[in-house]
């Protein structure tokens, strides 16, 4: 099987890695780990897969060299988008590490911010927000404002709201005044974020901004449910600025197969707007 790791046919390459490791005990001798680097996509799939499942810190290089792999599985004639799995079960496999130093943090923020696979950009940053250090998550809120009109400034805000912690220098920047001048994505990202994990004063105070906005009044209902879970009747009095007999003032109070109407959001605010936060409600809103 050790002759096989040489064999001209990936097919026996791939077989004999994942013979191998199975026999063998953390960490994998450097002959394993180096396949990183095999000309054969399934062997470093098959590797990428070993080495998620068995974490070690001698196993770190050869799963941050995978992060890099550009292998896709996209079908160009049909004009798929891109798509490296191999990279992003690297990504994965990192996460599993649970705390990872700053300079692994860069490694991922650099891929996300240049990757043609907004699948791959987007498990990058989570993990950087989860796993890395303050001074990182202060990096991926700054990479929502670089200076262009890219999909990687919302999913870094996402990232950020999907983290267990967010750092209180961050969600102090998000006030009523940024809301009302962000895009319509990135408002909403924002207000998610804010919600999900700001001082439930601030939210309430920025969410009675947006309430009074006639473009922007639909990103309401996202301070509404990010609010629900720490501090319902924080929720409610912010619903209570809606009019009465408001369709959207049921958001807290649907059974599990009930929606609201389709067209809840179409008198609170700008088309835009509506588009952004359906994006968050989708499950909550009728389809027809």
């Amino acid at each position: 099987m050790w002759l096989a790791l040489g064999h001209a046919r990936a097919d026996a390459r791939e077989a004999a890695i994942a013979y191998l490791a199975t026999s063998l005990p953390d960490p994998l001798p450097p002959r394993l780990l180096d396949l990183s680097s095999d000309p054969g996509s399934r062997v470093r799939r098959t590797l990428v897969r070993i080495l998620t499942a068995r974490p070690h810190p001698e196993h770190q290089g050869a799963i941050l060299r995978l992060i890099d792999d550009d292998w896709s599985d996209a079908e160009p004639s049909h004009n798929d988008p891109a798509s490296y799995p191999i990279a992003r079960e690297a990504v994965v496999g990192l996460a599993g590490y649970g705390s990872l130093s700053d300079d692994i943090g860069e490694a991922l923020l650099f891929r996300a911010e240049r990757t043609d696979d907004r699948s791959l950009g987007m498990v990058a940053l989570d993990t950087a927000a989860q796993c890395c250090s303050p001074a990182m998550r202060k990096k991926i809120w700054a990479l929502s404002f670089i200076d262009q009109p890219r999909w990687v400034r919302v999913d870094a805000i996402d990232a950020l709201s999907r983290s267990d912690v967010v750092e209180s220098e961050i969600l102090d920047a998000i006030t009523s005044g940024l809301l009302l001048k962000l895009a319509p994505p990135l408002a909403a990202s924002a207000c998610v974020l804010l919600a999900t994990h700001g001082r439930v004063k601030a939210v309430v105070a920025a969410m009675e901004r947006i309430a009074y906005s006639a473009k922007r009044r639909a990103l309401l209902l996202l301070g509404v449910c990010g609010l629900a879970d720490r501090d319902r009747s924080a929720a409610i009095g912010l619903l209570a600025l809606l009019q009465a007999d408001h369709p959207a003032r049921r958001l807290l109070d649907l059974a599990d197969s009930e929606r609201l109407p389709k067209t809840v959001l179409d008198d609170l605010g700008h088309v835009r707007f509506h588009k952004a936060v359906h994006g968050w409600l989708n499950d909550k809103i009728a389809k027809d």
